[in-house]
Parts: C-alpha cells; sequence; structure tokens
C-alpha cells in the first residue's frame, strides 16, 4: 500500500502518519511505530503478550534476510478478519499500540544512565 492508502485504511481507527523504511512503509501513532506495510501486506507490532494471540488468529511474522539468515521480527500480519471489520481494526491496533508503547518504554533511560550494552 502506499501512504495515502495506508492512512484511508486506518482513518476510521486513528489518524496515522507514515515514513519510508526496510524497502516499505512505517505506520505511526505520535512518535511510536506500530505497524510496517511491505509487499501490500500490513503487518503489526508485536511482543511476548500479544504474539499468541496473533499466532492464534492465523498471523504470521514479517521475516527479513540480514547477514545471510532470515530473521522474525516482532511484526506479524494483519489478521483477515480487520481487513472488512472496523470492530476487529480497531482491536487489533489497540493490541499493537500497546506493544509498541511497552518496546518504546523499554528503550527510555534516565538520562546519564549507562547504556545496557556499555556499563559504566
Amino acid at each position: 500500500m502506499k501512504a495515502k492508502e495506508l492512512e484511508a485504511f486506518f482513518a476510521p481507527v486513528l489518524a496515522i502518519r507514515t515514513r519510508r523504511m526496510f524497502g516499505g512503509i512505517g505506520v505511526y501513532d505520535d512518535d511510536s511505530m506500530f505497524a510496517l506495510s511491505i509487499a501490500d501486506r500490513i503487518y503489526l507490532k508485536t511482543d511476548d503478550a500479544t504474539r499468541p494471540r496473533y499466532a492464534e488468529a492465523g498471523s504470521e511474522p514479517f521475516r527479513i534476510a540480514m547477514r545471510g539468515a532470515t530473521r522474525e521480527t516482532s511484526y506479524w500480519s494483519l489478521p483477515e478478519s480487520a481487513l472488512s471489520n472496523i470492530g476487529a481494526l480497531a482491536e487489533w491496533v489497540s493490541l499493537a499500540r500497546e506493544a509498541g508503547g511497552r518496546a518504546a518504554a523499554r528503550k527510555v533511560r534516565p538520562r546519564g544512565s549507562p547504556s545496557p550494552r556499555h556499563p559504566r
């Protein structure tokens, strides 16, 4: 999907902004990325708390080839039920936004605190 198509698709649920990335388009609510559109598919942000629901709905993870290996990302395909049902879309988008919020919260460190990768 193109950016304008994504804006129209998500409009019944929330206003979004987009940014080109990974050969696709990142979908944002405020500063948090909650979806990715690539190869005409929409993938939503998941985490350990939400991933089982996506698996139960028949979703598949977005996989990317990096350095000769295929890596599974935290983005899973939008369940089919959400393509034609605004209520279902709203529910899945809410889960994705929550997962994105939790991921962003884990990245925030108090100013001056050491990086987990580079302790003082």
